[in-house]
């Protein structure tokens, strides 16, 4: 078993540091999936994770993203109906909650879920800000590997 904190603090900030890739690349929380019905994220479902559909898209002037969004628990494949983005503003970055909506207790395949395309309607321009995927904020979805 790895103790050293030098390590630790080195895991920490290279998941960190996946996460905050947004503005290029699709969301890189990782971690394991929640089982189907678990308890939703801080949002009004279950959890979901969007990535830029096309990131070339996004200048500092853009105030409309397209995402597409998967749901990240055991679904059979299927995301399902995905909520109403929750956006927040915040000084160097845009964070952008995707939950979807709760799936009836059951047994679900753990295939990748699809991804579905929404529209998120910004009140400002992006500018020279990061966008953030908000289950990035939890540390419990950061994965850091050895």
């Amino acid at each position: 078993m790895d103790i050293n904190p030098v390590v630790h603090r080195w895991k920490f900030a290279a998941a960190l540091a996946t996460c905050v890739a947004v503005v290029v690349a699709l969301t890189a929380c990782g971690g394991p999936a929640p089982p189907a019905g678990s308890q939703p994220s801080a949002g009004s479902g279950d959890p979901g994770q969007w990535q830029l559909l096309d990131p070339s898209e996004v200048t500092p002037e853009a105030i409309t993203l397209q995402l597409g969004v998967s749901r990240v628990g055991c679904a059979g494949g299927a995301t399902g109906e995905v909520l109403k983005p929750q956006v927040t503003f915040e000084g160097g970055r845009i964070i952008i909650q995707t939950d979807v909506a709760p799936l009836p207790e059951g047994a679900y395949t753990c295939q990748s879920n699809d991804l579905v395309p929404i529209t998120v309607e910004l009140q400002e321009p992006v500018g020279n800000r990061e966008l953030l995927d908000a289950r990035c904020l939890d540390s419990n979805n950061w994965t850091a590997t050895t």
